[in-house]
This record gives structure tokens, sequence and C-alpha cells, in this order.
């Protein structure tokens, strides 16, 4: 069985899904929008209503969330089966096909599935017409029921069409052949009816020269004469009516063999315009194609050279790392803290900062990690915060209360606020120290100096 619900072979899922949700009325296309939270939230955002002056625009947007969402099996059926029903004569004959106990012995000798639904050749041939070929586009697309290879195949025929004008084509020049040959025959009738009227004029020759001895039988061939003559226009008369029937059929074939022919070079002017725009298309994405592989080899060899300059910067770092926890090292930060006038929310950031210090046996403070994780671990908060704010169009539907949401955020606001006054009392810290302990010659080695004073008290 040929696998529906997947993309098909010459078939636009996109274009037949969008000529099914024309054709369910309006309530079906409002109730298919409210079932699915992310097409009616889509529907509704910026103040618009499920209304039906808005059909195009929600059309339009269902249709965008489907394709985006790979055709899900979900939505689909929920549209499918608002459609199926409006379907008519084809609706009604599989309905009753498989709630049919003939189906149900079939389905049983065959060992299907319950759930299975089929055609035998003989019903999809019995019940296919081109007329109804979006209807089976969309029983191929979108419906339970199963196709084999060459059912499908005969769904997916785009040139159905023209395949019927070849074949009314071929039957009108049959039936122009055989009016042809009607009309020859007709025309061998009248050559031998005027055969017959020579020689009945060369009879009536003959009688005329003998009338004076056969004068009754000269009346009678003259009397023949002229009910030959009168035959003679009659037929005169009908091969005229003929003539003219067979100039009307001529124009008539010789416009439909133009209808025809403008056809068939409309749509290979149509074919030669695709192949063009496919060629371009081709030609760009070479292009493109060309560019990228150049791209990336500079993006490569910038890489490499990136890499190098990474090597050099990791070292420097670990240098100045070594240089910072040096400097650390000989501070006295209870001392500092005491000199720090500290509102109380600060007083606690910043007894945080001192606990989150190690202190070694002669009570020296220490840190744990370098310099640089301490204070990405105090940026922590609020990168989640920016990153929340940024998200919150996704994580409003997944936290499911936009005012919860939001009421949730405020209480990270006070906290980075205190947060970036405490790195700020942190730098002012640390700028201080460097430059009241320390020459700026010292700074070049990556060693303390062993004389080196602690910082002055101020007030």
């Amino acid at each position: 069985m040929f696998p529906n619900k997947q993309p098909m072979p010459g078939i636009d899922r996109s274009e037949v899904f969008a000529a099914m949700l024309q054709d369910i009325p309006w309530n079906g296309l409002k109730n298919c929008a409210q079932m699915n939270a992310q097409i009616h939230k889509r529907c509704t955002v910026g103040g618009h209503r499920l209304e039906a002056k808005g059909r195009s625009r929600i059309e339009k947007l269902f249709l965008r969330q489907v394709e985006r969402e790979d055709f899900p099996e979900a939505l689909c059926n929920a549209v499918f089966a608002f459609w199926y029903p409006l379907q008519g004569e084809l609706h009604d004959k599989l309905e009753a096909h498989f709630h049919s106990d003939e189906y149900k012995k079939y389905r049983a000798d065959n060992k299907l599935d319950e759930n299975a639904y089929v055609l035998t050749d003989q019903q999809f041939e019995e019940w296919f017409n081109v007329s109804d070929l979006q209807k089976w586009r969309a029983l191929l697309c979108f419906s339970p029921l199963e196709f084999s290879e060459e059912q499908a195949r005969k769904i997916t025929e785009s040139a159905q069409g023209n395949t019927e004008l070849l074949q009314n084509f071929e039957e009108l020049q049959k039936a122009l052949a055989e009016r042809d040959s009607a009309i020859a025959r007709l025309n061998n009738e009248l050559s031998s009816t005027r055969d017959r009227v020579n020689t009945l004029n060369e009879e009536a020759k003959g009688l005329r020269q003998e009338r004076k001895n056969l004068k009754t039988d000269c009346d009678k061939a003259v009397r023949q004469a002229e009910t030959a003559r009168k035959e003679n226009v009659r037929l005169k008369e009908k091969e005229q009516a003929f003539e003219q029937e067979i100039a009307q059929i001529r124009q008539q074939h010789e416009r439909e063999s133009a209808r025809q022919v403008k056809l068939l070079q409309d749509d290979l002017a149509r074919q030669v315009r695709e192949v063009e725009a496919w060629r371009e298309k081709y030609e760009k994405l070479h292009g493109e194609s060309r560019q990228l592989k150049e791209k990336i080899q500079k993006a490569e060899k910038a890489l490499a050279e990136q890499r190098i300059a990474n090597d050099k910067s990791r070292k420097e770092i670990q240098r100045g790392q070594k240089f910072i926890d040096l400097l650390l090292s000989r501070i006295d930060w209870a001392e500092v803290g005491r000199q720090i006038k500290l509102t109380p929310q600060l007083k606690l950031r910043f007894n945080s900062l001192i606990r989150n210090l190690h202190y070694d046996e002669s009570n020296r403070p220490k840190m744990d990690v370098p310099l640089e994780k301490f204070w990405d671990s105090l940026q922590n908060q609020e990168r989640k915060l920016i990153k929340d704010i940024a998200g919150s169009d996704t994580l409003e539907v997944e936290n499911g209360d936009v005012e919860g949401f939001w009421r949730d955020l405020e209480d990270s606001f006070e906290d980075i606020q205190i947060g970036l006054e405490s790195r700020t009392i942190l730098l002012q810290i640390i700028h201080e120290i460097l430059y009241q302990t320390m020459a700026l010659k010292d700074l070049r080695d990556d060693t303390i100096p062993a004389a080196m004073t602690r910082p002055k008290k101020s007030g």
C-alpha cells in the first residue's frame, strides 16, 4: 500500500490543505482554530477576533502554522473530519462501502486490521472520476484510506487533463472520418445517378429518332427523362446540402484543432518557463555554494589564527590570575569592609561576598576559584533574568499564567540591582587597594613585593 499522510510526488500538500480549508464552512473552520492553542493564539494576537470577515487571514495563519509543524497528524485529522462529510456522493459511497457486511468479510478474508480502509482496483476504477480529482488528492494526503501504488499514481497523474483532451480529439477525428466515408458513399451514388441520367438521355435521343414509329414509347421516354431530370435536381440540392454540412464540420474541426494546438503551445511555454526558472535557481545556488566554500576557507583560516591568539590570551590570563590571587591574599577584607559605608541590603551582599572567601591557617583570606569565575558567578542571575525576558513569548505559554510569570520576575530586579551595586563597590575596593599599596613599576612583575603597606584608614 502507498503510505499516505506523507509528502506525495506530484502533489503540493499545502495546496490540497488550503483547498480543504476553503471548502469547510465558517463555523467548522472556527472550531478547528479554537481546538489548537497555538493557532488560536496567532489568530487572536493583536486584538483580532475569530470572525467570518477575517477568514482569509485566518486561513493563511492556519496554513502557515501547519507547514511550520510539518503537517501534524492531530491537526490535519481535525480539519479532515470537518471536510470529509461535505463531499456528497463520494462520501456516501465510501461510508456505505466501509460499513457494509461485504467489506467486513473482505477485511476478515484478507486478515486486515479492524481500522484498515482499502479499495480494490475494481472499486477504485468504478468510483474514480477526474472531475473529483481534488477530492481524491485530499483523501490520498490526509485520510486513513490506504491506496495501492497504482491507485496513488493515477491520482497524482498531473497530465490527466491533457490526456482527456487528446482522447476527445481522437474521438472527434474518428467521427470526422466516418462522416467523410458517408460523404464519399453519397458521391458514388451521385456519380451512378449521373451515369444513369446520361444513359437515359442517350436513350431519349434514340427514341426521338424513332418517334415517328414509336411515338408512344417516345412519350414514355420523355416522361422518364423528366422524372430523371427532377431526380437530378433533387440530387444536386442534396449534394449542395452535404457540401455545406461538410464545410461546417471542416470549420468546426479547424477551430477545435487550433484550440488544442493553442493549449498545447501554452503548456509547452509554461514548461519551458519552469525549466528556465529551475536553471536560474540552480545557477544561483551553484554560485552561492562557491561563495560559501570560500567563506568556509576564510573562516577556517581565521579560526586557526583565533586559536593561536586564544592560546596566547590563556597564558596571559593565567599569569594575570596568579598576580591577582597574590594581590588578594594580602588584602585585609575585614578592615576594608569596616571602612565602607554600606546600606543594609548591600551589607548583606558584602557579607555574602566575604563568606565566599577562604581563610588559611594564618587567618588570611583566599579565594577557592579565580577572580574571573567568582565575578561570573555574580552575573549568573542577571543573565537568567535577561534570558527569561528575551524568551518571554514562549515562556508565557509554557508557564500558563502570564501575570504570574512577570510577577515572579519582579523579585529578581531588586536582587540584580543590589548585585550591580556590589560589583561596583568591589571594583572600587580593588582599584583603591591596587593604586594605594603599589607603585606603578611593581605592576610590571608577576609577584607581590615583600614590603607592601596596608590600605590607609579613611574617616
